[in-house]
């Protein structure tokens, strides 16, 4: 669960940020890993791919992004163990060029992941 907290004393004078204090959210609709490795990104990742997909699953997770480094080679068993353990997988990539991030990318969609 997650609990809003005002952090300022200013804060504590108005009604309604003073209200948001007691406000409680379930964490599982508010968080997707969005740049997350497997054993496929050589030096970063130490976790296969279905360890990855079953810890997501017993966080309560909905949908996780793979983004191993400069490539795409576990993409496969990605997706096959997130249909498996009922999680929406997403594609991607997180592209360096030697230890700088240059970006990550994600696919919108099935088109999106085969380009």
């Amino acid at each position: 669960m997650l609990i809003l907290n005002c952090y300022r004393k200013s804060d504590l004078t108005s009604p309604l940020l003073f209200a948001l204090r007691a406000v409680v959210i379930p964490l599982k609709l508010l968080i997707m890993y969005l740049n997350n490795h497997s054993y496929f990104s050589l030096r970063y990742g130490t976790l296969p791919v279905e360890t990855l997909v079953s810890q997501a699953k017993s966080y309560g997770l909905q949908t996780l992004a793979l983004t191993d480094i400069n490539n795409s080679m576990g993409m496969v068993d990605f997706v096959r163990e997130c249909r498996k353990q009922g999680i929406r997988p997403v594609a991607g990539v997180e592209f360096r060029n030697g230890d700088q991030l240059l970006y990550i990318g994600l696919a919108r969609n099935n088109k999106g992941s085969v380009n």
